[in-house]
């Protein structure tokens, strides 16, 4: 339970500025809360104000908070009085489209990739393209200089933009230094391959005789230490890494039977038929319900997961570093999550609903606020690219070496799909791969592909035949 704890005092820290999606399971559900006024405020709000509502998750932690935050904006922007709208982790990407479809919902809402698409569609996420052209012009600088750029193309569709994106989070490879360092190895670099990745998980995967992995009498039914944890994490990296992609670019039709996807899709079952993952011995980790936690107690070398395994390294040394390239492969892969200010279509103060969004997207005091509130220390990876830059966020958490790591993956991160059909994309190849992916022995892998890329593409054509 005091992992659970951890995780959930972290994105409380984050609620903000992080998705917390992760979280929905843990969460009870909650109606839709308006926040309380600040300690010792008794004024009515003013008439003459524009009053606009801002949708969070979260719990009261996390509300009380964010209402600091926003005491300050109106303080700065006397003319705007904010209300908070929040609801628990498992209620907000569910409540929040239905409020939009019946014509109500907050004015500005926090939105993340997952329920993007579906906003898009349905006509309810307002179209902020002309905003952002005055936007640019206002502060001197084109939209790509001001966000990530990936993290803008997660929130657009046919050239028009529908979110102002406030954080970013890329699949990366996490490194235990240490244990590299007791085994003589050196540390990976950017331009490692899927060999040497291989070759390095197997040498970091100890049995209690202390033989590796790559030795004939290693025995795997005693391992102690792996060389990876949290393999499957973000499966699609490794399509890209390789040359590749799980669809085709229009997402209308599956792309799995791609040779070049194979191998990838392949490649992750190998890891656990080697016993080189915490898959094959996730039993014997004491007090670990999951390989990010395990990272933290220092028994695994490499964990492929996202930046917010930061609130997990415990006492762990870590270094960041860019998954390995595949022989067919020229770029690294990484799947990449974003959170956006989303403006209801029906809005009725656009204008100022999109200045505070743009605004509070690259806040200090809201991200300081983040830190402090973090038992890491850490408020997430911001997609304002000033924000990303400053001491407060590159001091965060781990530090310089560590934040500074995750531009490297974001240079080549992209969204896993902007179909509406994307959770349900994710979910029927987890269901069919995860027993062969995560088998101690070695299986035939082909069937599964197959019965996967004939149900990606029968999701994807009635997505795209709906629009």
């Amino acid at each position: 339970m005091t992992e659970k704890l951890t995780r959930r005092n972290f994105l409380r820290a984050t609620a903000g500025l992080t998705a917390g999606i992760a979280l929905a399971a843990c969460s009870p559900a909650a109606s839709p809360a308006t926040a309380p006024a600040a300690a010792g405020d008794t004024k009515a709000p003013d008439a003459a104000a524009i009053a606009l509502v801002f949708s969070m998750w979260g719990d009261l932690f996390s509300v009380e908070n964010m209402r600091k935050v926003l005491d300050n904006y109106e303080k700065s922007n006397p003319g705007t009085k904010i209300t908070i709208e929040h609801y628990a982790f498992g209620d907000y990407n569910q409540k929040i489209p239905l409020e939009l479809a019946a014509g109500a919902g907050p004015d500005v809402l926090s939105t993340v990739d997952l329920i993007a698409p579906q906003l898009i569609k349905a006509g309810t996420a307002l179209d902020l393209t002309s905003y952002f052209e005055t936007y640019q012009t206002k502060v001197g600088k084109d939209i790509s200089k001001i966000y990530f750029p990936a993290a803008i193309d997660i929130f657009s569709k046919d050239k028009k933009v529908y979110a102002v994106p406030y954080y970013v989070d890329p699949s990366i490879m996490w490194i235990n230094k240490g244990l590299f360092e007791a085994a003589g190895l050196p540390l990976p670099t950017a331009d490692w391959t899927w060999d040497q990745f291989h070759t390095v998980a197997k040498q970091l995967t100890l049995d209690e005789a202390g033989k590796d992995a790559t030795s004939a009498d290693f025995n795997h039914d005693t391992i102690k230490q792996w060389g990876l944890g949290t393999h499957t994490a973000y499966w699609d990296s490794w399509l890209k890494a390789n040359g590749s992609s799980p669809w085709n670019a229009d997402e209308t039709a599956s792309n799995l039977l791609d040779p070049k996807s194979v191998e990838a899709l392949t490649l992750l079952g190998q890891l656990s038929w080697d016993r080189v993952t915490l898959s094959a011995g996730m039993e014997k980790m004491v007090g670990a319900e999951a390989a990010y936690f395990a990272f933290g107690t220092g028994k695994v070398a490499m964990c492929f997961n996202a930046s917010w395994l930061t609130a997990y390294l415990g006492k762990v040394d870590p270094m960041v570093q860019v998954i390995p390239i595949g022989p067919s492969g020229k770029t690294h892969g990484s799947r990449l999550h974003s959170g956006g200010y989303t403006l209801n279509a029906a809005t009725k103060h656009p204008n100022e609903a999109f200045a505070f969004a743009t605004f509070f997207s690259g806040s200090e005091e809201r991200l300081g606020q983040a830190i402090q509130v973090s038992e890491a220390k850490w408020g997430g990876i911001p997609a304002n690219l000033d924000l990303f830059a400053s001491d407060l966020f590159q001091k965060s958490g781990k530090g310089p070496e560590v934040n500074k790591a995750f531009e490297g993956a974001l240079a080549d991160a992209s969204v896993f799909s902007k179909s509406t059909a994307a959770n349900e994309l994710e979910t029927t190849i987890n269901q069919l791969l995860e027993e062969a992916w995560n088998s101690p022995d070695k299986v035939d892998i082909m069937p599964a592909i197959t019965e996967a890329d004939a149900k990606v593409t029968k999701l994807l054509s009635e997505a795209a035949a709906k629009k």
